[in-house]
């Protein structure tokens, strides 16, 4: 899977770094458009294409916000949220998902979107997380 990653300025800007955000998806396609989507409004993002790759991913490295589908191949979304939330209680996790009334444990994400959903409003919740005072680990 291709990696997303947005360069630096080398200018003496007073610029604060990229925020990071690990996005699971299991469908390419929609993973290189949310990437590419999310690289132009000036992220990092670190692809996975399951639960388990994305788990291996965030114990490795830090992330600022994880976005995961909810039905996946070897570990749900859900799942993953679980194992996060162990890691870090206050990691903030966005879900993406086709269904999302069938969400067995919402209070597990921060916020919830059922596609199809408009960017626009996706990019509004994840600027508004990445302000959030709540310190994170």
């Amino acid at each position: 899977m291709a990696h997303y990653v947005r360069e630096m300025s080398t200018t003496p800007e007073k610029r604060l770094p990229a925020k990071r955000i690990l996005l699971v998806e299991d469908d390419p396609a929609v993973c290189y458009f949310l990437g590419r989507v999310l690289h132009r409004a000036g992220y990092v993002v670190g692809p996975a294409e399951d639960g388990v790759a994305a788990l291996h991913l965030f114990r490795a490295q830090r992330w600022d916000l994880v976005i995961t589908d909810r039905r996946m191949p070897t570990m749900d979304g859900e799942t993953l949220a679980r194992e996060i939330k162990k890691l870090a209680p206050t990691q903030p996790i966005v879900l993406i998902t086709g269904f999302p009334t069938r969400v067995e444990d919402p209070a597990l994400f921060d916020a919830i979107f059922g596609k199809p959903f408009a960017i626009a409003d996706l990019l509004a919740c994840l600027s508004a997380l990445l302000r959030s005072p709540v310190a994170r680990t």
